[in-house]
């Protein structure tokens, strides 16, 4: 109240029904954190490829009717689909309604979604399931890092190259 501040201390028991070591939340938590950041990771991820064919689409729009771009454009399509299923493996973008989930098929994403529910229960013993779950999806996940790692490396490099190498004006005014 305005000036005025009240504190009380508390003590939280564990739950007696549950029969659980302190490690048991530690692991939880660890495992929990883990799961978070991949999401995170992939979501990050997504939406920085995502920027990357946007731009890729605008150049091809742009640069669709000059002859001397046609190269790059076929470049630019490539990478685009690259980008595309890629991104279809992480995620699922036809889902947009709760029952999109019956017509397509879940993908990365989603499963660590569930591997997070299934961990984050009140019984904070993490299942020797769950682990070796979470260690199929690490070894998924690191997968398509790597896949996304090259299209920058290779793909986007090379798209850079050549339309530099190409001396194409970095503003271009569309004729409509």
């Amino acid at each position: 109240m305005e000036e005025k501040s009240v504190e009380t201390e508390v003590v939280i028991l564990p739950n007696p029904k549950i029969n659980a070591l302190s490690t048991d939340f530690i692991e939880q938590q660890t495992v929990l954190s883990e799961i978070e950041s991949m999401i995170k990771n992939i979501h990050e991820s997504v939406n920085e490829m995502r920027s990357v064919k946007a731009q890729l689409k605008a150049y091809d729009k742009l640069l669709d009717k000059n002859t001397k771009a046609e190269e790059l454009v076929k470049k630019g399509k490539e990478l685009i689909k690259r980008i595309e299923t890629w991104e279809q493996n992480l995620i699922q973008p036809k889902q947009k309604t709760f029952q999109d989930v019956i017509n397509y098929n879940n993908q990365l994403n989603a499963e660590l979604m569930y591997l997070k529910g299934f961990v984050d229960s009140t019984d904070p013993k993490v299942t020797q399931g769950a682990k070796e779950r979470l260690k199929d999806l690490r070894l998924t996940w690191s997968a398509f890092e790597k896949e996304q790692k090259d299209i920058v490396k290779n793909g986007m490099d090379a798209y850079n190259k050549m339309y530099r190498s190409m001396d194409l004006p970095a503003l271009i005014i569309e004729k409509i």
